[in-house]
């Protein structure tokens, strides 16, 4: 592990990839966030915050952010409104009475990293710093592509784009059922020792 170099430009170049993978509109339903439809809504925002760097940023910024919203709630409101158009929002006086966002759909980042005239995927520090160019794919869990991004100053040849594209589309469903399998395993902890509450649990399955 080491410290980030330019940190600014990294974080910059990240959040414009992080912003592109989920532009995409059928990677999360946002009418989960609508509580009127015009008028009031939830904002949902993520702050990753780099501790230190091991290689690979952008495929663990996206699985930590999809890990994030796994276990975010938000919370059920009633909207009520007058007759002469005033809205009231009720907030349930029930703590568990929350809202699981659904993020089976939300895509992963699959980068491959160019080293000569191969490449690899999941690239550590010493790996990266050989690297001449990456590509990163975004997937969903479908195995559809919701984002494609390159970087570093060598090329590729369109054979190599292709191979790495389908690279990614074999890798990325086997990422996003690991990923689940181990948040749902770590949930199911949490509960088995009163953690979380059953009734909590119950609520979002």
């Amino acid at each position: 592990m080491q410290e980030l170099k330019n940190p600014q430009e990294k974080c910059f170049s990240l959040a414009s990839a992080l912003r592109k993978l989920y532009a995409n509109e059928t990677c999360f339903d946002r009418r989960k966030l609508c509580l009127l439809p015009g008028h009031k809504c939830f904002v949902l925002s993520v702050d990753v915050w780099i501790l230190e760097y091991g290689g690979n940023l952008l495929d663990a910024a996206a699985l930590a952010i999809k890990s994030a919203l796994f276990s975010a709630r938000i919370p059920k409101i009633e909207i009520n409104q007058d007759d002469e158009g005033r809205i009231d929002l009720d907030v349930s006086d029930d703590p568990y009475d929350m809202i699981r966002l659904p993020v089976d759909n939300i895509p992963l980042y699959v980068t491959l990293f160019r080293i000569g005239n191969g490449f690899l995927a999941d690239a550590n520090q010493p790996e990266a710093a050989c690297s001449v160019a990456r590509l990163s794919v975004g997937i969903c869990a479908n195995s559809r592509i919701s984002a494609i991004c390159a970087e570093g100053g060598g090329s590729f040849d369109p054979e190599t784009i292709t191979d790495m594209i389908h690279t990614a589309e074999q890798l990325g469903p086997s990422l996003h059922d690991e990923l689940m399998t181990q948040l749902e395993k770590e949930e199911k902890l949490l509960l088995s020792r009163g953690l979380l509450s059953a009734s909590e649990n119950d609520l979002f399955d």
